[in-house]
């Protein structure tokens, strides 16, 4: 709904010749302490967790991955009617200050509504390709993906996937390659 509302609150700022503003959602869940901090001159609301960093991080990766809300595997599982929504599972990630891989998914529904359209038409080829990127079958993988980018050119994760594919494709993957992402900057 955010995605949305921001969607029309751009289309005004076009009309007055302003740059659109962009937005980053990442969700996580987990364990957090959330309270008063201050004094009797001055009181802020704080909330002191890992919990709150990884998402953080999450949220930085819609830059990466060209997406608009990005969820941990976590927090997908927590979902009661995960049917409600459009899920693209984008692969595990470590984001920077962490040793432990986090699964990502994107949830396509605050897109645009010709990219939602596109990606949902292309999704079942989206998670064949990604399955495939994982098990080191890269020709599959550039296969699916460059028709997904074919049909969809603004499609980011797909031509991120991609150029991936293309690069393995034409150089040697170690035995050790698991496809988790070590991400360097935050």
């Amino acid at each position: 709904a955010m995605q949305k509302t921001l969607l029309n609150y751009n289309e005004d700022r076009k009309q007055k010749n302003k740059i659109p503003i962009k937005l980053g959602i990442a969700l996580h869940t987990g364990s957090l302490i959330m309270g008063i901090i201050g004094d009797d001159q001055r009181l802020d609301a704080a909330t002191i967790s890992d919990t709150v960093n990884v998402a953080s991080r999450i949220e930085s990766l819609n830059k990466y991955f060209g997406s608009e809300i990005l969820l941990s595997q976590e927090c997908v599982q927590k979902i009661s009617q995960k049917s409600t929504f459009n899920f693209r599972y984008l692969g595990k990630v470590i984001v920077k200050g962490k040793e432990q891989a986090i699964g990502i998914y994107e949830c396509i529904d605050g897109d645009l509504a010709s990219q939602f359209q596109l990606k949902k038409q292309t999704l079942a080829n989206f998670d064949k390709a990604l399955a495939a990127y994982h098990q080191k079958d890269f020709q599959t993988a550039a296969t699916l993906l460059s028709s997904i980018v074919s049909i969809n050119p603004m499609d980011v994760a797909a031509q991120l996937f991609l150029n991936k594919s293309n690069n393995f494709l034409n150089n040697t993957v170690k035995d050790t390659w698991t496809g988790i992402e070590k991400m360097s900057t935050k």
